[in-house]
């Protein structure tokens, strides 16, 4: 897509407002269109197990997140190209398509995330479309896949375990046409000491979840 869509259904309408830029209003331009239509084809997509890879050239206002919303719910991923120029981002444009197209694939997969009696998956994030409250929706799964969660305690529930066990399962099918299932397995301490918490974090996990978290608000 290099232009902002504008003919039957989808069409958006340009949104763009530079009056808003540092003012209280200037999130409201990052925010996807009122119009749910891209939303909605998303979520039929991934019923249908289509996974959208959607390449912006913008010379102009494109609106990405409204557009954003197809790859969002389908697992896919979006890649910009702002002011796109043959000569300088070409290359670019050409790998990232090569690879988009030649990396391992898992195709039609669902995601489940369990956790120690006491703990729950509070939040999600990443592009996916959630299935029931657990079961994350992957027309297309790859190397390039990120998904972020947060998990929490249950309400009045008194967390006595020493050790904290998070496992995901993932159920798709292979290139090759063979369903198979990757089970991953995680087993963490548990401590009272809040500086024994705070020395043993990943910084880098923990700046990535919070970045998430940011964007979602």
């Amino acid at each position: 897509q290099s232009t902002l869509p504008s003919l039957g259904e989808g069409k958006l309408k340009h949104r763009e407002n530079p009056r808003a830029y540092g003012s209280d209003a200037e999130h409201a331009l990052f925010k996807p269109d009122d119009e749910k239509w891209y939303q909605t084809k998303a979520i039929e997509f991934s019923r249908l197990q289509i996974c959208v890879e959607l390449f912006l050239f913008s010379h102009q206002y494109c609106d990405v997140s409204t557009l954003s919303a197809l790859p969002k719910y389908t697992a896919g991923q979006l890649y910009h190209y702002p002011a796109f120029a043959a000569a300088s981002q070409g290359d670019k444009f050409e790998a990232d398509l090569a690879h988009a197209l030649t990396r391992p694939t898992a195709f039609e997969a669902v995601m489940r995330v369990r956790c120690t009696k006491g703990l729950k998956v509070s939040a999600f994030f990443g592009n996916f479309f959630v299935r029931g409250t657990d079961l994350l929706a992957l027309p297309n799964c790859t190397p390039d896949s990120t998904y972020a969660l947060e998990i929490s305690h249950e309400e009045e529930t008194t967390f006595g375990a020493q050790l904290a066990t998070m496992q995901a399962a993932l159920l798709y099918t292979s290139s090759s046409g063979e369903r198979r299932i990757r089970v991953m397995t995680t087993v963490a301490p548990v401590t009272a000491s809040a500086a024994e918490l705070y020395s043993s974090v990943d910084i880098d996990a923990l700046s990535n979840l919070l970045a998430k978290q940011a964007l979602d608000a």
